[in-house]
């Protein structure tokens, strides 16, 4: 039995930038954190959702 794909790819949605940037800081407890979120084409027409996280100052914050 054949596959057969569906792809809900939306070419207005490639201008956008799905990005969502968090930071979380807390001089008491030496605490400045990122969190970055986003949403990135996959080879096969999907979406992919990415985590980067780390300390502020860092290399990706």
């Amino acid at each position: 039995m054949d596959r057969q794909m569906v792809s809900a790819h939306d070419p207005a949605m490639d201008a956008k930038a799905d990005i969502m940037l968090l930071y979380r800081i807390d001089p008491s407890r030496n605490m400045a954190r990122f969190y970055r979120l986003s949403i990135q084409p996959t080879l096969f027409g999907g979406s992919s959702l990415v985590r980067n996280w780390g300390r502020i100052g860092t290399e990706g914050g």
